[in-house]
């Protein structure tokens, strides 16, 4: 999630797209708001082997893409699983 200014915000994203460590750098909800979402979590949620394990197939099987979803239900999912990581990180 990118807040901040506009031009702002879209020289961010312009940044991010180019950066080859990115892939498939999707647009899920774009919208201005009048107040910072207080829920917002700085957070990287990447890859692990476990993850892939886990949940690599469910595309392929399913049909499942994360595109068709909405970007709040996006946001809810990576916020807890960012929290989670947090979580196993503090315990270990």
């Amino acid at each position: 999630m990118l807040e901040g200014d506009r031009q702002d915000v879209a020289l961010t994203f312009e940044r991010i797209q180019r950066d080859t460590r990115h892939g498939d750098v999707q647009v899920l909800a774009f919208e201005e708001v009048q107040n910072r979402d207080s829920r917002v979590v700085d957070a990287f949620v990447g890859r692990s082997q476990e993850g892939e394990n886990l949940f690599g197939h469910i595309g392929e099987v399913t049909g499942f893409e994360a595109k068709r979803m909405e970007g709040e239900r996006i946001f809810e999912i990576m916020r807890a699983i960012a929290i989670e990581e947090e979580a196993r990180a503090a315990a270990a």
